[in-house]
C-alpha cells in the first residue's frame, strides 16, 4: 500500500505527496519502517529490542472516520501545532531532572555509607538503619549501645 501511494503521488516532493499529505501516511510510514527493522535485525539485537508498540498507531486512523471520533483529528491537529512547544517544556524538564540528579549526587553522595551500629559487636542494626553525625559529635541513632559509622553504600 505504501509503495503504491508513494509511485502515484511521489514521497515528498510535491504538497500532497504520500509524506506531506497526511499525519496518518507519516504513522503509516513509521510503522511499516519499524517492522522492517526489526525484521532486519540479527537475532541477539531482536530479543532486546522490539518495535512493536509503534503498530498501535495505525489503529487511529480508522477511528477518526467513526462519528463518535471526530474529535480525534482535532487532538491531533493542536497535538501537531503545540509540537515545538511540548519539545522545548520536555527539553526543560529533562536539563533540570539532570541538574538536580548532579546536584543529589553532589551533595548527598555519603549520605547512606552511614548506618547504625552496635558499639560493642561493631554489627548492623537489624533492620539497617541510616543516621547522621552532627558537628557536636552526637548521631541520629535511636537505642542504647548504637553507634554511627561510616561502613560502606549498601549493595
Amino acid at each position: 500500500e505504501i509503495i503504491l501511494k508513494c509511485v502515484a503521488f511521489g514521497f515528498a516532493e510535491k504538497a500532497n505527496s504520500f509524506i506531506r499529505g497526511s499525519a496518518f501516511n507519516v504513522i503509516d510510514f513509521l510503522c511499516s519502517l519499524s517492522y522492517w527493522i526489526e525484521f532486519c535485525l540479527p537475532s541477539p539485537y531482536n530479543a532486546e529490542l522490539t518495535l512493536r508498540p509503534l503498530r498501535f498507531f495505525r489503529i487511529l486512523l480508522p477511528l477518526t472516520h467513526f462519528e463518535v471520533f471526530t474529535g480525534l483529528t482535532a487532538i491531533f491537529i493542536t497535538l501537531k501545532s503545540a509540537f515545538i512547544s511540548l519539545v522545548v517544556v520536555m527539553y526543560f524538564c529533562f536539563l533540570f531532572f539532570v541538574g538536580f540528579g548532579i546536584f543529589a549526587v553532589t551533595f548527598y553522595h555519603d549520605s547512606f555509607t552511614r548506618r547504625c551500629i552496635s558499639a560493642e559487636s561493631r554489627e548492623l542494626i537489624v533492620p539497617e538503619r541510616w543516621c547522621k553525625l552532627y558537628d557536636s559529635g552526637e548521631s541520629s541513632c535511636v537505642g542504647e549501645g548504637h553507634i554511627c559509622s561510616s561502613i560502606g553504600n549498601p549493595e
